[in-house]
């Protein structure tokens, strides 16, 4: 979910946090993410885009 919607925007910047994101091992080191992640995807989409994202993500991250 989060790695796709970093895709959308393409860039040099959206591939390096993509590549942050599948080194995540932990929810925690992906969580430690979700700031980088808001300030990139707000750029593209809107805070309230990212924060929806983010939203989403957490409540997955719930139930592992």
């Amino acid at each position: 979910l989060a790695v796709g919607s970093v895709g959308m925007f393409g860039g040099l910047s959206a591939l390096r946090f993509t590549l942050k994101i599948e080194r995540c091992y932990s929810v925690d080191e992906l969580r430690a993410l979700f700031p980088d992640y808001r300030k990139l995807v707000a750029k593209g989409k809107g805070a309230d885009y990212a924060d929806t994202v983010l939203g989403r993500v957490e409540r997955l991250l719930a139930l592992a």
